[in-house]
């Protein structure tokens, strides 16, 4: 066993990780991604990724308080799930390899309507990232990701500037148009943990393909209810999550309704002007 001194990132108690020396030999690239949960060394849940040298090189807060929307996927529907091959999509290697921090980034990217570029020199995570974003955006948003070396990068540095999100480990090296602001990605973190959380890997990776699958769904939703709308009085934003809980049957809330509408804003491109501002005290809206 060997202790790893932690810092929680939110309060910033101290403590200290048993790490199994066992675990730790199989990891001879990448991060290992360590769930600690609340009453380890506080309150408070996060991820710590650490490194085969026990190096601590991210920590990963996911805001519990923030709800996102789910739709149970029957047995039934689960069962006609195609499980990806291994091959096409080794769940270890993602988790190893893809931190958190960096697929919260992605995930903003996606949904913005941005290109993504992962500078990365191991090429053969290549087609296993590539196909894990393509599989959890299948049928909903249309993902352009692709993985640079160091090298390319410092060779067309301007054109990848110019053209896409870049992303280094947990590092933002190009934000375009300065579209990331790490704290306001609640939504995007919450969807996240959900997926580490989840100790079925294939289960997981289906689960996160079912919330952006929701998500993408309910901008359409939202966008004909705005479409539908008449007279010269603006939509409420208390109205529309009214209209959006009738017609689908569970309960969203503000912070959730903001995400979808941003979306809407960036990837669907719609014109939100009939919508009306809304603030809610202390949702930081």
């Amino acid at each position: 066993m060997t202790n790893i001194k932690i810092v929680c990132p939110t309060c910033k108690n101290k403590g200290q990780l048993n790490v199994v020396e066992d675990i730790m030999k199989n990891i001879t690239r990448g991060l290992l991604a360590i769930n600690v949960a609340a009453g380890t060394i506080c309150s408070h849940n996060f991820f710590v990724y650490v490194d085969k040298n026990y190096d601590i090189r991210d920590y990963f807060v996911a805001d519990f308080k923030v709800e996102v929307p789910e739709k149970r996927i029957d047995k039934n529907s689960l069962k006609s799930m195609k499980m990806l091959d291994k091959e096409i999509v080794d769940m270890d290697l993602i988790r190893l390899f893809l931190p958190a921090t960096t697929l919260t980034f992605i995930l903003k990217s996606i949904t913005s309507k941005k290109k993504v570029a992962l500078i990365s020199n191991q090429d053969f995570l290549r087609d296993h990232i590539i196909n894990f974003i393509q599989y959890i955006t299948q049928n909903s948003f249309k993902a352009d990701v692709i993985l640079i070396s160091d090298e390319d990068y410092s060779k067309n540095r301007k054109k990848y500037n110019k053209e896409y999100m870049v992303f280094k480990e947990t590092k933002i090296i190009n934000n375009f148009d300065k579209l990331i602001d790490a704290k306001k990605l609640k939504i995007e973190e919450q969807l996240v943990n959900r997926f580490l959380k989840n100790t079925e890997l294939a289960l997981s990776y289906i689960l996160l393909k079912n919330d952006i699958t929701i998500a993408y769904e309910l901008c359409k939703d939202i966008i004909e209810i705005v479409q539908n709308h008449s007279g010269d009085v603006k939509l409420g934003k208390k109205e529309l999550i009214e209209a959006i809980e009738k017609k689908e049957g569970f309960k969203i809330s503000f912070v959730y309704l903001e995400f979808l509408l941003d979306i809407i804003k960036n990837y669907f491109e719609f014109n939100l002007s009939s919508v009306s501002d809304y603030f809610i005290p202390g949702l930081g809206l």
